[in-house]
């Protein structure tokens, strides 16, 4: 299983685990996590992570090419690998 997925997996389940304490409900009661969000309100914590990565994406698309945060995004984009991970270099790269 990717990590990232695997991140997710976590992140999913500690929010249903967080939300259920919410409602005071237990795991045996088999309510779904869906269910539960829409009864509280909330919005799902990946939905809201996406959102606020694509405003920080923005946010760094704007700032001129000299600024540090520009110059190190440029970077990191260019030594990953298709998947996201840092690319091991070399020492003569």
């Amino acid at each position: 299983m990717n990590t990232a997925k695997r991140h997710k997996k976590k992140l999913q389940a500690t929010e249903t685990r967080y939300l259920m304490q919410i409602k005071g409900l237990a795991r045996l009661d088999r309510k779904r996590s869906d269910d539960i969000r829409e009864r509280l309100r909330q919005e799902d914590v990946l939905d809201i992570m996406l959102r606020k990565k694509k405003q920080w994406m923005e946010t760094i698309e704007e700032k001129p090419e000299e600024r540090l945060v520009k110059m190190m995004e440029m970077k990191m984009t260019k030594k990953t690998t298709e998947d996201g991970r840092w690319r091991t270099l070399s020492a003569g790269v």
